[in-house]
């Protein structure tokens, strides 16, 4: 026990998402800059019964950028990921005026007036499953827009097992492309462009439903993804009043469009419960390569110290 500590702060751990590695360099920092906190690391496949108990004996925050899974703690004010439907998402940030596209549920009596939602609009599947990789997305013109139902659509088809989001298609250009900055309690970790190498569709001949268009930045079919580092303050700036959604969220991968003809910013969604800890997950390892290594992203904004400053105010205002 620290002789002078009066709070405890708690991360979780959750093996192959997050080496340990990073949150003993957080502890380190965190301890040598706040006399005040004690850091406890636990994992998220173990009960911990003695630590448990130990970080229950002064006012805990415990933080984990994954579910908690095994470890429950007895003591502490709890920051955790956990998976937001991603209309829930939209609904929210728009509550709070942040820029997101127009959207909606698509159901058989949906109809879309182009002069509002534009001459394009994104087909996109709500179940988690189908959204990782840009699966059963599709652009089609605003007027030919139309419900199927679920038979309708090939058995391995997303249409067959989940609603369809209907948005307004944000042109990021010929290559679609994407922000992402992922934060922790919304200070940048590290920020980066990601864009497709092969182009999109021509809009402007686009007469119909085009399933297999280049539009989804996450998408791996259409070969390596391009990737550069990023610095704009906007961006950062906006990913920040993101955490404000869901402060109980600590681990973010905002994912932020700009439109390439207005250049006018849209946040398309918040990674908050998957494996979104790509400095070290194993899901990313094979692209930590080249410009991209462990080393960079951590380089680019100092991320061990800015989680370790971020963690000490949080613990000070939240610790219980």
């Amino acid at each position: 026990m620290r002789q002078h500590a009066e709070r405890h702060l708690v991360l979780v751990n959750r093996p192959r998402w997050q080496a340990i590695e990073d949150f003993e360099e957080i502890k380190a920092k965190v301890e040598a800059r706040a006399p005040d906190i004690e850091v406890f690391i636990v994992t998220a496949t173990a009960r911990h019964s003695v630590q448990r108990k130990k970080a229950a004996r002064r006012p805990s925050l415990v933080v984990s950028p994954s579910p908690l899974g095994e470890f429950a703690p007895d003591r502490g004010r709890i920051l955790r990921g956990r998976i937001i439907p991603k209309d829930a998402q939209l609904r929210r940030l728009r509550q709070l005026g942040i820029p997101v596209p127009m959207s909606e549920i698509l159901t058989p009596g949906t109809r879309l007036d182009p002069a509002l939602w534009g001459p394009v609009l994104l087909l996109k599947p709500l179940g988690q499953r189908w959204t990782s990789h840009g699966l059963g997305m599709s652009l089609v013109p605003t007027e030919k827009l139309r419900y199927r139902p679920p038979q309708d659509y090939p058995a391995d088809h997303p249409g067959r097992h989940t609603p369809f989001m209907v948005q307004n298609f944000i042109d990021t250009g010929k290559h679609a492309g994407c922000y992402r900055v992922n934060t922790l309690l919304g200070r940048p970790l590290y920020s980066t462009y990601i864009e497709l190498p092969e182009p999109r569709v021509d809009l402007a001949n686009l007469t119909d439903e085009n399933p297999v268009t280049p539009i989804a930045s996450n998408s791996t079919a259409f070969g390596p993804r391009r990737r550069r580092y990023v610095e704009d303050p906007e961006i950062l700036d906006l990913a920040f009043r993101c955490h404000g959604a869901y402060p109980d969220v600590p681990v973010m991968g905002v994912d932020i469009l700009r439109d390439v003809n207005t250049g006018k910013l849209y946040v398309l969604e918040l990674n908050t419960g998957s494996d979104t800890w790509h400095i070290s997950s194993d899901y990313f390892a094979p692209n930590r390569v080249g410009e991209n290594t462990r080393e960079r992203m951590i380089a680019q904004f100092g991320a061990w110290d800015v989680a370790a400053d971020a963690l000490i105010e949080h613990t000070r205002r939240f610790a219980i």
